[in-house]
């Protein structure tokens, strides 16, 4: 009789399973995940493992393990919850599937106001009162990626995640903040074989300018002026140094800083940093061993702040140049740097995996993020919250639950928003420990 045998993933694959551990094995320390590039990246992978080395020792703590860092004398409270949010109904939010894909969170600048994203659906709550003011449904874009409310409050910015399908040219969106009325679609020329997907943008901190940008590998980095929303800058990416397609994947602006950062999602955690007026790029450096998820500046200090995704895919997006699944070390993935140097500043350790969100306070002494839960390596989600300086840290909430991805400090500084299980909660944080 003849008998079937399974196939191992892994023998199908023809690739080790590196990122699966097994229970009774501790995570490999930092310098085995350092993958095997290609001879061209060989020099500018090991520098980058040697600064992270060189950071450790200086630090004395950077390898750090999970339960090492848990175990820190930090709080495990940020602050009071004062509300809770439920954009699509209590229902939903209390049936086993009916939460979640609340994406980004964005506050209005006098605090009365939290614009949700869900899907194509966006939805703005009162936040003293706790109401819904409007909601629109089924937007143009396969799901709204950025969110922002422009520098008057009167004009709500959204950046679909997949426009290519009903409406090519499409870059954001200019909503009425009053009613959700669509006012305007900012548009560009895509080229024929160019894909129109994933729109990221940033405001610059005072509202006056927006950096838009486009997944599609050599588009531009366009520049608008919020007062007419006419383009005034037009920033033509290319190529990086080893001659590869510079697709974007983040953005973040400053007009006092005088440049523009982005990464390159071809090459896993590259960072790319522009002069505001010229054009040119002056700096690129790798900030992460594999792709970024997230990315702020910081106008005090000039820092960039970045995020790591914690996993590199290999295959295309690291075209090529290792055949196994690379990890970034767990607990150091937000990193500062001197975007006009590529000069590592500041490691930031805390447990969790994939940072989702970055938030600097608006005097620049604390930043807040959170990290997504990660069933593979069986970590909780984590709500987090490090002295800017010194990278102190000063507090993980863990929230067990599966995040949906989204957190946002209000303007003021008092208040963190953050989407958990199809809820938007509002804590009020604590002032005493964050003076």
């Amino acid at each position: 009789m003849h008998q079937l045998r399974a196939t191992p993933l892994h023998d199908t694959w023809k690739r080790p399973m590196t990122s699966h551990q097994p229970r009774h094995q501790p995570p490999r320390p930092l310098q085995h995940l350092t993958p095997s590039p290609l001879p061209e990246c060989d020099q500018q992978r090991r520098q980058f493992s040697r600064s992270l080395m060189t950071t450790a020792l200086t630090a004395g703590a950077m390898l750090m393990t999970h339960q090492q860092v848990s175990a820190a004398n930090v709080s495990d409270s940020l602050g009071r919850e004062v509300m809770r949010l439920h954009p699509k109904g209590l229902l939903n939010a209390l049936l086993p599937f009916g939460g979640g894909d609340l994406c980004t969170l964005a506050w209005s600048a006098d605090g009365t106001r939290l614009a949700i994203t869900e899907g194509r659906n966006i939805y703005v709550h009162d936040t003293e009162r706790g109401t819904q003011l409007w909601q629109l449904k089924k937007l143009v874009g396969g799901g709204q990626r950025g969110l922002a409310f422009g520098p008057k409050g009167d004009v709500l910015v959204s950046g679909p995640t997949i426009a290519g399908f009903e409406r090519k040219d499409l870059v954001v969106t200019l909503l009425d903040a009053a009613s959700g009325k669509v006012l305007k679609h900012l548009s560009d020329t895509i080229p024929k074989y160019a894909s129109n997907m994933a729109h990221f943008f940033s405001l610059s901190p005072s509202g006056k300018l927006l950096a838009t940008v486009l997944v599609a590998p050599g588009e531009n980095i366009n520049i608008y002026d919020t007062s007419s929303w006419e383009v005034v800058q037009r920033i033509r990416r290319s190529v990086d140094d080893n001659g590869r397609n510079t697709g974007v994947g983040l953005v973040a602006i400053d007009e006092a800083l005088g440049i523009v950062v982005t990464d390159n999602i071809v090459a896993d955690g590259q960072v790319n940093t522009w002069d505001l007026k010229s054009g040119k790029r002056i700096a690129s450096f790798k900030a992460s061993l594999t792709g970024l998820s997230s990315m702020a500046l910081d106008p005090h200090s000039g820092w960039l702040i970045t995020g790591s995704d914690g996993w590199s895919r290999g295959g295309p997006y690291s075209q090529g140049e290792s055949k196994e699944w690379i990890n970034d070390a767990q607990e150091t993935q937000v990193r500062a740097w001197n975007p006009k140097t590529g000069a590592q500043v500041q490691t930031y350790l805390a447990p969790g995996v994939k940072v989702d969100s970055l938030s600097v306070r608006g005097d620049g002494k604390y930043l807040f993020g959170l990290k997504a839960r990660s069933l593979l390596r069986r970590t909780p989600a984590y709500l987090l919250a490090w002295r800017m300086s010194d990278g102190k840290l000063m507090a993980a909430k863990s929230l067990d639950q599966s995040t949906d991805g989204g957190a946002a400090l209000s303007p003021d500084g008092k208040r963190l928003a953050y989407a958990v299980d199809g809820t938007v909660r509002i804590i009020e944080l604590d002032a005493a420990l964050f003076q």
